[in-house]
């Protein structure tokens, strides 16, 4: 190859390196602030969770029987 062309080559290498550092510098040093709170206050009623009960050998087919079946 001629000298010409090596130093083409050699200048998009270090064009591509700088350009790839530098964008992963910027995706590296974003830093993201959030403030504010929140209330969650939906309630699950048990009764209402459907429950497998084909490996546990309960009856229960929703959670709170199979905590009542458990319980005793």
């Amino acid at each position: 190859m001629t000298r010409k062309k090596v130093n083409t080559i050699l200048l998009l290498m270090i064009f591509v390196m700088l350009f790839g550092v530098s964008i992963g510098y910027s995706a590296l040093s974003q830093v993201l602030n959030i403030s504010g709170s929140t209330t969650y206050s939906h309630h699950v009623n048990a009764s209402n969770l459907s429950y497998d009960n084909s490996s546990s050998g309960l009856n229960a087919t929703n959670a709170q029987d199979a905590i009542d079946e458990l319980s005793g």
